[in-house]
C-alpha cells in the first residue's frame, strides 16, 4: 500500500510537470524509478523504512576444553 501511494505520487508529480513539454516523458522517467526499485530494492521500499539498527540474534557459542 506504501509504495502504491509513493508510486501513483510520483506518476502524477512527473506527469503534472513534464507532461506538457515532450509527450510521453513522463512515462520514460517513472519506468526508470521503477526499474531501478526492482533491481535495487527487491524486497519492496517498505524494508527501507524499518529499523536499521535492530540487533542481530545472540549466537551460543560451545568452548572447547583444552587438556
Amino acid at each position: 500500500l506504501l509504495a502504491a501511494l509513493l508510486l501513483v505520487g510520483t506518476q502524477e508529480f512527473l506527469r503534472a510537470s513534464l507532461g506538457g513539454e515532450v509527450s510521453g516523458l513522463y512515462l520514460v522517467i517513472y519506468s526508470v524509478i521503477l526499474i531501478l526499485v526492482v533491481l535495487f530494492k527487491p524486497s519492496g521500499i517498505a524494508t527501507f523504512f524499518q529499523y536499521r539498527n535492530k540487533k542481530p540474534a545472540k549466537q551460543e557459542v560451545k568452548k572447547k576444553s583444552v587438556v
